[in-house]
Formats: C-alpha cells, sequence, structure tokens
C-alpha cells in the first residue's frame, strides 16, 4: 500500500462514483472506519458504498421534503370546529368572557389558554447546531427541528423565533 494516500483517493473516487455523493472531501471527511488516516481500505468496497448511501440518505430527503412541506410545524386548532357556528364560541363574542373572567383571576389563564404548555425557542442565528452563525433565516429549519422534537417528545408547544438583531438590549427586549 502506497504511503502517500494514492489507493485511499482513488478508492473515495470510486465510492463518489458509486453513490453519487459529495466529493473527494466531503467523503473523505466523513471519517467512516472503513477508511484509515492513510486511506486504506478494512472493508469491501460495495459495504462501504452501502454505508455512504445509508449516511447521505436523511439530508437527501430532507432536501426533498423540506419544500414540499414548507417546514416541519404549523398551527392547528385543538377545538372542534364543525360550522362558523363555532367561531362564535372559540373566537367573538364568545371569547370575550374568558377574557374577562383571566382580568378578575389573572391566574386563571392557565385555565383558559395554552400559556402552560407553550415555549418559545429564540435565537439570532449566531450559534445553530454546529452549524455556527448562519443568520436567523437559515436557522428556521433547526428551530423548527427543535419544535417538532418539543410536541413530539413532551407534547409542548414551541414556537420557533429568530430574531434579525444580534445586539443583546434588542434581543432582551424582544424575549
Amino acid at each position: 500500500m502506497p504511503s502517500d494516500g494514492s489507493s485511499g483517493r482513488k478508492r473515495v473516487e470510486c465510492l463518489i462514483r458509486i453513490t453519487g455523493f459529495g466529493n473527494f472531501n466531503t467523503v473523505k471527511s466523513a471519517s467512516l472506519d472503513g477508511i484509515s488516516q492513510s486511506g486504506s481500505a478494512t472493508r469491501p468496497l460495495a459495504q462501504e458504498a452501502k454505508l455512504l448511501r445509508r449516511a447521505y440518505a436523511p439530508a437527501r430527503l430532507a432536501m426533498k421534503y423540506h419544500p414540499y412541506y414548507h417546514g416541519k410545524i404549523e398551527i392547528a386548532p385543538k377545538v372542534p370546529v364543525n360550522s362558523y357556528d363555532d367561531f362564535a364560541i372559540w373566537y367573538t363574542p364568545g371569547v370575550a368572557d374568558p377574557c374577562k373572567e383571566i382580568q378578575r383571576n389573572p391566574e386563571r389563564v392557565f385555565d383558559y389558554t395554552n400559556k402552560s404548555n407553550g415555549v418559545a425557542i429564540v435565537t439570532d442565528g449566531t450559534r445553530v447546531l454546529g452549524l455556527g452563525d448562519i443568520g436567523p433565516e437559515a436557522g428556521l429549519p433547526v428551530m423548527e427541528g427543535k419544535s417538532l422534537l418539543f410536541k413530539y417528545l413532551g407534547g409542548v408547544d414551541a414556537y420557533p423565533i429568530c430574531l434579525g438583531t444580534k445586539d443583546p438590549v434588542q434581543i432582551e427586549n424582544a424575549v
């Protein structure tokens, strides 16, 4: 095995052709167990290609599904709405009575609203899940993902808020 890593490079280039993923640097940086530091192989090429396809599958599916669903979360009613008449219960004029009760007894806000089950996930986009400073817009998919985890794993309604400022005072005022 040559010590210059040329056989390792050829192996990675072959994997790229087989799997159709990335380029030499992205595949090499995947640091699979099958490629040692010198580039020598410890597992068959077909098995390594299968592992690479499996490793890249979530990223490929993410790029397919994100635009299809236009995000991961939505706000949906948890009350029954069977006709337009139901809006009179849940909005106006029916909503006025819970508002008045909360005004008289502020602690009742937890009985009449979702306040006890809602949290905000706030970012300015500077430290996003190992991606670094990618900005608030680019950070939104990660924040939606966190919202999904909160809801799915804990039943908590989490609302992503991506702030377009890095000024600590403005962030504090917003939160």
